[in-house]
C-alpha cells in the first residue's frame, strides 16, 4: 500500500490489512497480492481516522451525525453496520483512539490527545431511539 493519506492501519492476518484514509473510507488489502484494495465502509458510515478499532470480525467506529456523535459497529462477514450509542459531539474527536476490551465488553476512548485526559469506557451497548 503506497498511500501518502493512510492514517491507520490493523493487520487482520500477516497479509490482511484494514486502513483508513481522510475523507475516503476504511479500506482492506492483501498485502501478498497484486490486486487492488477494497473499499470496507464509505464515508457515508465511516468518517473517522483513528478513532475505530478491531475486534474478531468486528470493526468499532465514530461515526459524526449533524447533532451528535454515533458509535457503530461493522461486522465484516455480515457486511452489516449495527449502532450501539450516541454520544455527545464534544465527547470523542476524530483523533481519538478506540480500545475495545472483549473481557468486560467494553469501548475505552479519550477526548483528546493529551495524556492527562480522563479515560471514557462505554458498557453494555444500546442506542436510545
Amino acid at each position: 500500500v503506497c498511500s501518502s493519506d493512510l492514517r491507520f492501519a490493523i493487520m487482520l492476518s500477516p497479509t490482511m490489512m484494514i486502513y483508513s484514509i481522510p475523507n475516503q473510507g476504511l479500506w482492506k488489502k492483501d498485502i501478498a497480492s497484486q490486486f487492488p484494495a477494497e473499499k470496507i465502509l464509505d464515508t457515508e458510515y465511516f468518517t473517522t481516522r483513528y478513532a475505530w478499532t478491531y475486534y474478531n470480525g468486528d470493526i468499532y467506529f465514530k461515526s459524526k451525525r449533524k447533532t451528535f456523535n454515533q458509535i457503530q459497529k461493522y461486522n465484516l462477514d455480515t457486511q452489516q453496520v449495527t449502532p450501539l450509542i450516541r454520544i455527545s459531539r464534544h465527547a470523542i474527536r476524530s483523533s481519538s483512539s478506540l480500545s475495545y476490551i472483549p473481557h468486560s465488553d467494553q469501548l475505552l476512548f479519550t477526548n483528546t490527545l493529551y495524556p492527562e485526559t480522563s479515560i471514557n469506557a462505554l458498557s453494555s451497548f444500546s442506542l436510545d431511539d
